[in-house]
């Protein structure tokens, strides 16, 4: 180390404004503590304002992060709630809930089971036996409506099927002229 040589007194007088204002300034004083410190121990008292605002914020932190924890801990009680509360309830099966935290893990944890619940039963609908088409007896047959020819006498399958356009018009001017007739027009 260079051997120190002696300030003058304007040195002095600045050095000593420059040190004042740090020393001073909210921002800087817990840097300026933390010099004196470690430099000066016996003149670390001077700054015990910043060693008791140091443990006043540190108390205030331990007690928000208890506030967070208890509430992450209430959250957690009241999802594994609703998770029993769908497996009680019969509505799903325990390997459905895991699938249904799986959809909730999936979006980040935002969703409780309700809501992951709705997408599950959107992505896995159930076979529900009730929502298909009745079947039909067996031994009995379909019998193809019979269609009226233009005299109102029903065709014989046969003639329908050898000219479906005429048969098709013949319905369709029954059908006019019985809709004419109820509605009062002329024929």
């Amino acid at each position: 180390m260079a051997p120190r040589r002696q300030l003058t007194p304007q040195e002095m007088a600045d050095l000593s404004s420059v040190f004042y204002e740090l020393a001073h300034d909210e921002k800087l004083r817990p840097y300026v503590a933390k010099l004196v410190e470690h430099k000066f121990p016996q003149r670390a008292a001077s700054f015990s304002d910043v060693k008791q605002k140091a443990e006043i914020q540190q108390l205030r932190n331990e007690i928000a992060q208890d506030k967070q924890l208890a509430k992450a801990a209430e959250m957690t009680r009241a999802l594994d709630r609703q998770r029993d509360d769908l497996v009680t309830t019969g509505r799903y099966t325990k390997e459905q809930a895991e699938d249904i935290k799986k959809i909730i893990d999936r979006h980040g944890g935002t969703l409780d089971y309700n809501q992951a619940a709705v997408l599950y039963a959107h992505e896995n609908p159930s076979s529900d036996p009730t929502s298909r088409p009745p079947e039909y007896p067996t031994g009995r047959t379909w019998e193809f409506p019979t269609v009226s020819g233009r005299d109102g006498k029903p065709l014989a399958f046969k003639d329908f099927i050898a000219d479906p356009t005429t048969a098709a018009h013949n319905a369709a001017y029954t059908l006019i002229q019985d809709f004419r007739k109820r509605s009062g027009a002329r024929v």
